[in-house]
């Protein structure tokens, strides 16, 4: 496949994803089919040993969703986009090999939770900030979403994360399991190698083992995910509404009940 969004290149074992579309890197339909697309390659190659997932951006990993593209959608096309984001997501926590994330800048929404699909998240230290935004947007995140959050971050800090729609800072990320370690921007990409070539010299088979191991019960869930079909119901003024007034730079107008 011809990659438009991202870049892919192999050296020394490591296989290097980076987001290149734009500062922010938000989602359509064709970036997302890239992301699954870049991870069977790199699934496939017999030369990498594991992945280093990043953005060309400094500013942000994504910003999620491109807004823009999903109000030019009706809402027959915007739940499709939801099921390709569902679908994505489980494909990115089914990749077997170690991956890593560098978040030089902002993740929000869909941008987060891809990121919290991977094995590890390295953040930068400073302004960058992650959030789990779904409840701004009057939706909840599925139920299988959520149970891939609990295996990095816990039951307790499942509420704070996702019940708020707030973005926390690079500390709060640390502190609640969202980040794995916090480096200057600059020393991100370096780290990150270090970290993988400390991670080849180990048996990599019983890795993977692990992982899938560790997974499996999440990725069945996956599968049958009886959450989804919330989201026709919760499509309404609400969503439209702060899709809207991202586009305007505005604060939303909510309308409660």
């Amino acid at each position: 496949m011809e990659f438009h969004n991202l870049s892919v290149e192999v050296k020394d074992h490591i296989g290097y994803l980076t987001l290149t579309k734009s500062e922010q890197n938000s989602f359509d339909a064709k970036f997302l089919a890239e992301i699954v697309a870049a991870h069977d390659a790199l699934e496939s190659d017999e030369e990498v040993w594991g992945v280093i997932w990043a953005s060309a951006s400094d500013t942000f990993f994504s910003s999620g969703l491109d807004a823009n593209y999903m109000l030019s959608l009706d809402r027959s096309e915007k739940l499709d986009m939801f099921r390709q984001l569902f679908e994505t997501t489980r494909h990115v926590f089914a990749f077997s090999k170690p991956e890593l994330v560098l978040l030089p800048g902002h993740a929000f929404a869909a941008g987060s939770v891809l990121a919290m699909a991977a094995d590890w998240r390295f953040m930068a230290e400073g302004k960058a900030r992650v959030s789990f935004p779904e409840v701004m947007l009057g939706i909840s995140m599925p139920e299988a979403m959520i149970a891939m959050l609990r295996t990095h971050v816990g039951e307790h800090q499942l509420s704070t994360l996702i019940g708020t729609g707030d973005s926390f800072k690079a500390e709060d990320c640390l502190r609640l399991g969202v980040a794995n370690a916090l480096f200057p921007r600059e020393e991100l990409l370096s780290q990150g190698e270090k970290f993988m070539r400390r991670l080849f010299q180990k048996p990599l088979g019983g890795f993977r083992a692990v992982k899938k191991n560790l997974r499996r019960n999440t990725l069945a869930f996956f599968d049958n995910d009886p959450s989804l079909a919330d989201f026709e119901r919760l499509m309404g003024f609400n969503f439209e509404e702060a899709l809207r007034a991202t586009v305007d730079g505005r604060r939303p107008k909510f309308q409660n009940p």
